[in-house]
């Protein structure tokens, strides 16, 4: 049987490759920042500018894409009047400012700092500065925030509670 293909299919794969895109991104940080904390804590500066770029150039647009696909098959399939899309919507607006207000701003002054640590003793570690450490676990954080937002959001549109 062939598959057949509409504008709603075409909107939900769109969705799906934006969810793909904006958070598959996300889900890394976590693990590779550790990382880099214990073995090469010299690279911060620049993983953490790497972070707030990608936030910038990936995530947000990415998130910009999965909001209008939404609402596109939200519109067609008139499912606006369901909880699950309510809270879908609620959760990715949330994203949008745990991303826009704290995560890549954070980021760019975790950059910053780190770098200039760096600066005043090649090959300080960032690490030992009691401020950055406050601010990367800030940080570190509100990634897993994102990430558990993300798993709800994906277990809501798929189980469609209330529905």
């Amino acid at each position: 049987m062939l598959a057949v293909i509409t504008a709603y299919t075409v909107a939900k794969a769109i969705h799906i490759l934006g969810v793909v895109f904006a958070f598959g991104a996300t889900i890394v940080v976590p693990p590779i920042g550790a990382y880099l904390q214990r073995h090469q804590p010299q690279a911060l500066g620049a993983f953490h500018g790497a972070v707030a770029q990608l936030g910038r150039t990936v995530v947000t647009p990415a998130m910009t894409i999965v909001l209008i696909a939404g609402l596109y098959m939200a519109a067609d399939a008139s499912l606006f009047s369901k909880a699950w899309v309510s809270a879908s919507l609620l959760i990715l607006f949330v994203l949008f400012g745990l991303y826009g207000a704290l995560i890549i701003p954070r980021s760019e002054e975790l950059s910053k700092r780190a770098e200039a640590i760096a600066a005043g003793d090649a090959g300080a570690d960032p690490t030992t500065d009691g401020q950055y450490s406050t601010i990367a676990a800030l940080v570190a954080r509100l990634h897993l925030a994102a990430i558990g937002l993300v798993i709800v959001a994906v277990l809501v549109m798929t189980l469609k509670p209330g529905n």
